[in-house]
């Protein structure tokens, strides 16, 4: 007869080999799990010190317990075959600390104290290897509470530097440590942690925007961040500002002033293009009370004018990559799978600028990073944005583009300057910054309209504040009007539609127009611009949620897919489709639209370039979204017997 125990042990072993590893690994780390179904797990290192001692970790664990339990003198054996001897003294301090002794020589074991039986010397060392490794107050407190009334077991010793290690302050000189011997170890670009990516950005709660998530649980954070240190912890809550509702609860107005002055000027010299916008947005309001900051904000501004991003050698063409790197890994591990796309993509953009940090103060040259990210991260990328679409459509994966990244930097700090105009004296930050401004060098020159009031990445689900003007729209009605259908007759309509709000029915117009047209476009044009046309119609259908535009657009990809003189490629006609499939917001729609549009396009004419393509895409959406794999499967089952004939 199986005892309870035995019977509770099978199961949880069986489970815990039925689940993804992810998933496994969090499982491992969860005592109470491992109680529940009487499993326990052995840990087995190595621990290194300084001098060159290694030792195995249960060995030295049970030794400095024995030790302390006895109050005398452990003999252990080195992995080199050496006895030494462990005790409990006193460090320089007088606290209470494993030492291991050989032959006159000793090595302090500060860590050992969190085994030991006096709490004060517990406590006391889990909170200096806290501090260090930046792990907030609020985040001690499990730990804490163990340490207040017992030693560590030998498993909980790894879960704490497990815990330790998964800090953003400790990840941060981790990667400054690889990347100054000459490696790029992946897992320290984007940990497979949820945990470490609450304590980036704050917890997610019950956010359904990314302004909710602001005021809640990023404002809790960025509150604990500057109590840990009012530098390290304020420099670290900017790389939160993907969006300006986050810059507005980064408060600087009782931080010392050496500790803002230190990282605004750090930020000039050797900044990341992200904390660079949130100390621009932070200090401009603050002007009056600290005209000091007019200085460095007007470095700040000036550097984000004059970055190149044509060039994609600049800091805003490797933030766009950066994000990429981070964004991709994020869909392909599934971390925050579960989570709104607003708070992955804070995610990544927090990763994103401390990965710019720590490379630009090692010094590395980005070149060959930059090549590594181009060639394997943006396929996956390039996925997972259009499936957000669906809950998202205003923004689309093209718009990560550096050169409309340094647009929308601009649009902020425009709209910044304009709500703290009366703030900007009479110097040449506002000669810089106020819009009326005619100096060839202000920040308005460099605006290139309509870029900067385009929805930024964590805004794609927000209408916008206003609709059409009426100068728009006798623009847009005289195109609507042109005798013959061209692609002249919808740019008005394309080019506002990520400005203004714009209503269902310029869509049913839109596709009206179409339809008398016979989907013929009359004038020859590009293949460029056929393309960028084809595109707008469908970002039109999504933001309207015009399903009838959607379909319309279908009409033309599976036209032009056939159109021996302007045949769109099959790159055209999968973004076209995926664009146009936003206009179905609930699940079902979207799949059954891209599934039937999908089809439509794997068992048509295509070379086997074209159907490699079109399978790359649709294994990477399912990845990100694996329900759409109920209505795709059929196209990719085609895919696979054309390729592999």
């Amino acid at each position: 007869m199986i005892s309870d125990a035995l019977e509770r042990g099978i199961i949880g072993e069986a489970g815990l080999a039925l689940v993804p590893e992810a998933l496994r690994h969090t499982m491992l780390q969860d005592a109470e799990f491992l109680d529940a179904f009487g499993l326990s797990l052995r840990v087995e290192g190595i621990v290194s010190f300084s001098d060159g001692i290694r030792l195995k970790t249960t060995t030295l664990f049970d030794a400095v317990a024995e030790a302390d339990r006895t109050n005398g003198v452990v003999a252990v054996c080195d992995e080199d075959a050496q006895e030494w001897h462990i005790r409990i003294d006193t460090d320089d301090e007088g606290n209470s600390c494993p030492q291991l002794t050989r032959e006159g020589h000793t090595s302090l074991y500060p860590e050992g104290a969190l085994l030991l039986s006096d709490p004060s010397a517990r406590e006391r060392q889990f909170n200096s290897m806290a501090d260090e490794a930046g792990l907030l107050e609020s985040q001690r407190k499990y730990w804490m509470k163990i340490l207040r009334e017992r030693a560590l077991t030998n498993n909980e010793m790894g879960q704490v530097h497990r815990d330790l290690e998964d800090t953003p302050h400790r990840l941060m000189r981790r990667l400054r440590e690889s990347l100054r011997g000459g490696e790029t170890p992946h897992d320290l670009f984007v940990p497979e942690s949820r945990r470490y990516y609450e304590r980036l950005i704050g917890h997610l709660g019950d956010a359904e925007n990314v302004r909710e998530h602001a005021a809640s649980g990023a404002q809790k954070l960025v509150a604990e961040l500057i109590a840990w240190s009012p530098r390290s912890g304020f420099s670290l809550a900017l790389s939160l500002a993907s969006q300006a509702a986050y810059s507005a609860v980064i408060p600087i107005d009782d931080l010392p002033e050496e500790a803002v002055l230190e990282v605004y000027d750090a930020l000039v010299s050797n900044g990341d293009m992200l904390s660079r916008l949130a100390a621009v947005e932070i200090g401009l309001p603050l002007l009056s009370e600290r005209p000091w900051l007019a200085d460095p904000i007007w470095e700040l501004v000036n550097i984000i004018r004059t970055e190149n991003p044509e060039a994609g050698d600049d800091g805003f063409s490797d933030l766009s990559r950066y994000f990429i790197l981070a964004d991709s890994e994020l869909s392909r591990l599934g971390v925050l799978r579960d989570a709104p796309y607003f708070y992955r993509r804070a995610a990544s953009f927090a990763q994103a600028t401390l990965i710019q940090r720590q490379l630009s103060v090692v010094g590395a040259d980005p070149a060959d990073f930059r090549k590594w990210i181009d060639q394997h991260f943006s396929a996956q990328f390039y996925a997972q944005s259009l499936v957000d679409m669906r809950l998202a459509p205003r923004w689309h994966p093209e718009l990560i583009h550096a050169v409309q990244l340094k647009q929308e930097f601009i649009g902020r700090i425009l709209g910044a300057a304009e709500a703290n105009k009366g703030r900007l004296g009479d110097g040449r930050l506002a000669t810089l910054l106020r819009p009326a401004t005619e100096h060839e060098e202000s920040l308005v020159a460099a605006a290139k309209f309509p870029r900067p009031y385009f929805s930024g990445p964590l805004e794609g689900d927000f209408p916008p504040p206003q609709g059409l003007p009426e100068d728009a729209k006798e623009v847009i009605d005289e195109q609507l009007s042109l005798p013959e259908l061209t692609t002249k007759s919808f740019i008005a309509s394309i080019n506002l539609a990520n400005m203004y709000a714009i209503e269902e029915e310029l869509a049913l117009r839109i596709s009206e127009r179409l339809k008398r047209g016979k989907y013929h476009f009359q004038e020859t044009q590009s293949d460029e611009e056929f393309a960028a046309v084809l595109s707008g119609l469908a970002v039109l259908a999504a933001v309207t949620r015009s399903q009838e535009l959607a379909n319309d657009v279908r009409v033309l990809v599976r036209k032009y897919r056939r159109d021996p003189a302007h045949k769109i490629s099959m790159t055209t006609a999968c973004r076209s489709v995926f664009f146009a499939a936003a206009a179905n917001q609930g699940l079902e729609g979207w799949c059954r639209y891209i599934g039937d549009a999908l089809e439509e396009l794997a068992f048509g004419s295509l070379t086997r370039n074209e159907a490699g393509i079109l399978q790359s895409l649709i294994r990477r959406t399912c990845e990100a979204e694996p329900v759409l794999w109920t209505s795709i499967g059929a196209a990719e089952a085609a895919l696979s017997t054309y390729l592999g004939s």
